[in-house]
């Protein structure tokens, strides 16, 4: 990913005053000149991990720090690098850059979703599994929203009010974020978000998705995080509900 990132950068530090990465341990171990590279780029600010935490044990840490790092008005992108190495590197990279400039503070908290035309480049077994997380979440909130999100833009003030409150440290800590700003989050559909991985893969893409459809471990892998998110989204409504 680093020679990805390498690719993208000029157009992210155009695009973003800066970037914020946390680093495992093990990646320290593995990859030192990438992480020298990256620690003489002022672009980046790193946040160490002295271990090797489950990946959203990683991702929470690294919101919180982005979050307590940025001045309180800043905006920011919660993203994937590798969505990003991906859409800048395709087609949709200038309709990209225009949502992504396009994000004023009054549009925030904001969802980039998932645009239909997007979710057709998915596996069905990923699109059934969290379009059901969606459901409950219309149900309950009366509204639609893409609480397995691929981009979440928020204020760094607002991001910091929430993550202190968020409890889980698996993937339903991101409907967690979500259901922490109480309705107040605009949605916008895209189809940059379309399914990244067949642009890292060595497979075409019909044939990965196939692979991936026919794939009970991926469908298994998939309900390992809607049943917690659906669990917490049940809870927090609870909880709206005794107060």
């Amino acid at each position: 990913m680093f020679e990805h990132l390498k690719v993208i950068l000029p157009i992210l530090k155009h695009t973003f005053e800066t970037a914020y990465l946390s680093v495992p341990k093990r990646v320290m171990i593995n990859c030192p000149t990438n992480i020298d590279w990256l620690q003489k780029d002022e672009f980046f600010k790193l946040h160490f991990l002295l271990n090797d935490p489950p990946v959203w044990e990683h991702f929470h840490s690294l919101f919180e720090f982005a979050a307590f790092s940025c001045q309180p008005e800043q905006t920011v992108h919660l993203c994937f690098i590798d969505r990003l190495a991906f859409v800048l590197q395709s087609i949709y990279r200038e309709q990209f850059l225009i949502d992504v400039k396009s994000v004023k503070p009054e549009h925030t908290p904001l969802i980039f979703h998932r645009s239909p035309k997007a979710w057709r480049t998915y596996p069905r077994n990923y699109h059934e599994v969290e379009k059901f997380i969606t459901s409950i979440g219309e149900l309950v909130l009366g509204k639609t929203l893409d609480f397995a999100w691929c981009h979440f833009v928020v204020q760094a003030v607002w991001l910091r009010r929430i993550i202190s409150q968020v409890q889980n440290s698996d993937m339903s800590m991101m409907a967690d974020l979500i259901l922490l700003c109480k309705g107040n989050i605009n949605t916008q559909d895209v189809d940059w978000l379309e399914w990244e991985d067949p642009f890292f893969s060595t497979y075409e893409a019909s044939q990965l998705k196939q692979l991936r459809e026919d794939s009970l471990e991926e469908t298994q892998k998939r309900l390992s995080y809607a049943i917690p998110m659906v669990q917490r989204i049940i809870e927090r409504t609870s909880q709206r509900e005794r107060v």
